[in-house]
């Protein structure tokens, strides 16, 4: 298994490229993005994972705070799109810290929301519909892409699942090369309708409190390179930040085992107080 550390920036698939827990309509200009190093023949694709909490700060002592969670990820591929040479993730798991927790929310199952346009998809799990959304009221959670050549942009949005211990997880994908949509809960546009289904257990791994893991489904035709989201909506997610960062690792499982496309497991971290 190949690690690779990133304590630059914070913590926090995804869709096809991995799975990104969360999110909110803020401006992407307001985070910071992993970037994988170049694949090569020797090691194979490239991921990583990164995020942050807001606020960070004024969490120390043990108050726990409403917080928003900006999760990303990120995978090169040596052989994109082709599936019998690693050319696809197979499942991505995101452990986040065990600082954070989170409130179970009304169902929005992937029935809910299959094959919808993003307004469609909205009026069934939001606010008006069976209120499983897991960001401020009218607003989409963020952003994914699929990898070269054709770079088609997209939409992603997050929802609580079929019971507490499932995500919903809505990506809509605009079938342009090197699109970059509009993201928000009015777009009617895109073409392709992604839904993953993610499952929330306990981390298991010291210093981890929820991990989510996602299987992305052989059926999958393009495979997704980046994919971020953010979550806010009340106590959904809290955090008290006893140990002084919030971790989060992301573990990527790639369409074959074999090497040079052995498990990747990416690590960052945030500083809180």
């Amino acid at each position: 298994m190949r690690t690779r550390k990133r304590a630059a920036f914070i913590v926090a698939s995804a869709a096809v490229c991995g799975v990104g827990m969360l999110a909110f309509s803020g401006s992407a200009s307001a985070y910071t993005f992993c970037v994988p190093p170049a694949p090569n023949a020797t090691q194979g694709n490239q991921s990583c994972v990164n995020g942050s909490i807001t606020p960070n700060t004024g969490l120390g002592g043990g108050a726990r705070k409403n917080i928003s969670l900006f999760t990303h990820v990120a995978t090169k591929y040596l052989n994109p799109g082709n599936r019998s040479a690693g050319g696809f993730a197979k499942q991505v798991t995101v452990l986040y810290d065990s600082d954070g927790t989170i409130t179970a929310l009304p169902q929005g199952t992937v029935a809910m929301v299959a094959n919808k346009t993003i307004p469609q998809a909205y009026a069934a799990c939001g606010p008006n519909g069976t209120d499983a959304y897991v960001s401020p009221p009218g607003t989409i959670s963020g952003k994914a892409s699929t990898a070269p050549p054709s770079n088609f942009g997209a939409c992603t949005m997050v929802f609580q699942g079929k019971d507490a211990s499932h995500v919903t997880l809505y990506t809509r994908v605009f079938t342009t090369p090197n699109s970059n949509p509009t993201c928000t809960v009015s777009n009617g546009g895109g073409n392709v309708t992604v839904v993953l289904e993610g499952t929330v257990a306990n981390a298991g791994v010291a210093g981890f409190g929820k991990k989510l893991v996602t299987p992305l489904p052989s059926g999958i035709t393009l495979p997704l390179d980046d994919f971020w989201a953010v979550v806010k909506r009340g106590n959904y997610v809290t955090s008290n930040c006893i140990g002084g960062n919030s971790k989060i690792r992301g573990i990527f499982v790639y369409s074959v085992s074999t090497h040079p496309y052995e498990t990747d497991t990416s690590n960052s971290s945030q500083p809180c107080t």
